[in-house]
């Protein structure tokens, strides 16, 4: 049993003020999903799952992450966070408010907030570790536990300067990154960061808590090693355009590793001390070993995985752990504050077991419902993507399960002129920046060509009825985005609807600018080698010649 330095525990006020705002966040979660609903279960660019996925990994894991260390570090390595008494507010207003501008910023596309998120961010890890990392590297016991909490801050660091970095290209004030980028952001917040931690305080808390064995240190050792090994490979496959298949494959193998030593050292205990906070870690164990099992049997299915994982799995095994915490912080300050000889009550009456299992359970029944909505927003999809193909079938081949007269042309909305439902539709995003206007101008060219036929994007996301129904009508699409935010196909979502093809414009180069042109010749030579293909290939009538773009 490891022994516990409580004398050199800091003042409680402060890691509890991380805790509690944990169900803040989690609330503000919910609040998001009611907004938004299935749609933000669609896909992983729409704005709403980006701001969602951040409320869960900085609001939810990463208050708890940081409570948690600035309560461990001392009490259980021994080292004392620096300059903990007068760093303790920014470090807490660091992050939370950049976090509250990045899911606004995210959700909103507010260009300001994403710049000063990509700021105060990185700096909020960035103190972290300057807080913590010394004394962890001046430390002399616990070696594995020190290794575990370095390569998570590390970790942190990286994740955090990625993340930072993305923000502000979306932000319009540096070049927007690459897509691949988001892979190796994701993998060093989750698996690094998330997974070491939980990793490293597991040594302690579940021989102490659960009355399970410890597993192995060498054992140990070389998952950390190899892990660390897969985050660096991984990356740099990514950032050498590699399929991202190897590094997400990677991940999933650490992650089900981790979770099935757990499961295993949880199954062969002997005397288990049953309670919430062992509940809380098998299920949240297991949702995610399902989560891993889910990349690798399905490498794309990165979206289902994030909300078995991200927004089920994690929150159960820390908000287990932060009962505990929480009572344990409590009983530290009364300890504190009471005289010497008076009896105090064990931790376990601050926060009786009665009412921890009545907290689990409920966000039991509010994670079941959250994969209710997950498999809902699947099957809504997949419809979509069956009445596309029936319609496919309808005009291919005579009388298949469509009339004749289905044929007619029909309009577009209330007084819209009618349009060919042979040629394919496309949709583009048309913000500001160069590249969603350079996304615009190849859509016009296309319907100018008589190639495929522009319809509005912004109706559909408002939900105007008959611009809805074209969307739905089962003709082939062409989606046009310019950046990674993917705003033409997250519209396209809200309404069940998945494009045949998309193009994202930054794949080929093009840079997100704000308040500036697009390049003229750089936008001719996509339309002629990326998006005409691409148009001609969904529809069935024939182009006028490539130099009408240059023309038009």
């Amino acid at each position: 049993m490891t022994r516990l330095a409580i004398e050199q525990a800091p003042r409680a006020s402060l890691p509890r003020r991380f805790l509690l705002a944990v169900p803040l966040w989690g609330m503000a979660g919910g609040v998001l999903l009611c907004l938004d609903g299935s749609g933000a279960l669609l896909d992983r660019w729409q704005p709403a799952t980006l701001a969602l996925v951040h409320v869960y990994a900085l609001g939810v894991l990463g208050n708890t992450m940081f409570g948690s260390l600035l309560q461990f570090t001392p009490v259980v390595v021994g080292a004392r966070p620096l300059a903990l008494r007068w760093l303790g507010w920014p470090l807490y207003g660091l992050l939370n408010v950049g976090g509250v501008l990045l899911v606004c910023g995210l959700r909103a596309g507010w260009t300001l907030a994403l710049t000063a998120a990509g700021i105060l961010l990185p700096l909020s890890f960035m103190l972290l570790a300057a807080m913590l990392l010394p004394g962890i590297l001046c430390a002399v016991s616990q070696r594995l536990l020190r290794a575990g909490f370095v390569v998570s801050l590390v970790s942190a660091l990286v994740a955090a300067v990625l993340g930072g970095r993305l923000a502000l290209g979306l932000g319009g004030n540096l070049a927007a990154l690459d897509p691949d980028w988001v892979d190796m952001h994701a993998s060093w917040a989750v698996l690094g960061w998330v997974i070491v931690l939980v990793a490293s305080v597991a040594r302690i808390v579940m021989p102490m808590f659960q009355g399970t064995d410890t597993v192995p240190a060498p054992v140990q050792t070389l998952w950390l090693g190899s892990l660390v090994t897969a985050l660096v490979a991984g990356g740099w496959m990514r950032a050498a355009h590699v399929s991202a298949v190897p590094l997400r494959q990677l991940v999933a193998v650490h992650v089900l590793l981790f979770a099935g030593a757990l499961l295993w050292m949880q199954w062969r205990a002997t005397r288990l001390r049953r309670g919430a906070l062992l509940y809380s870690w098998r299920i949240g164990l297991v949702t995610l070993a399902a989560a891993a099992l889910v990349l690798l049997v399905d490498a794309d299915a990165s979206l289902l995985a994030a909300v078995l994982g991200l927004a089920i799995g994690l929150p159960l095994l820390v908000n287990g752990m932060a009962f505990e915490i929480v009572a344990f912080l409590s009983w530290i300050d009364l300890r504190r504050c009471v005289r010497r000889g008076i009896q105090l009550p064990g931790v376990q009456r601050l926060l009786p077991e009665r009412d921890k299992l009545q907290a689990l359970s409920a966000q039991v029944l509010a994670d079941l419902l959250l994969g209710c909505g997950r498999v809902l927003a699947a099957a809504m999809a997949c419809a979509s993507y069956r009445a596309g193909l029936a319609a496919d079938l309808g005009r291919t081949v005579p009388g298949a399960g469509r009339r004749k007269s289905s044929r007619k042309p029909f309009p577009v909305d209330r007084g819209g002129s009618p349009v060919n439902t042979k040629l394919p539709l496309v949709y583009s995003c048309s913000g500001c920046s160069s590249a969603a206007q350079m996304a615009n101008q190849l859509a016009l060219w296309l319907d100018r060509a008589g190639t495929a036929e522009m319809s509005c994007i912004a109706g559909v996301g408002g939900g105007v009825t008959g611009l809805v129904r074209t969307a739905q009508s089962g003709r082939r699409i062409l989606a046009l985005d310019g950046c990674v935010l993917k705003c033409a196909s997250a519209c396209l979502a809200t309404v069940g609807v998945v494009a045949d093809t998309h193009v994202l414009l930054s794949d080929f180069g093009v840079k997100k600018r704000q308040h500036a042109d697009f390049d003229h010749a750089h936008a001719r030579t996509l339309y002629a080698t990326v998006v005409l293909p691409a148009a001609q290939a969904l529809g069935h009538d024939q182009a006028r010649p490539v130099v009408a773009a240059g023309a038009a």
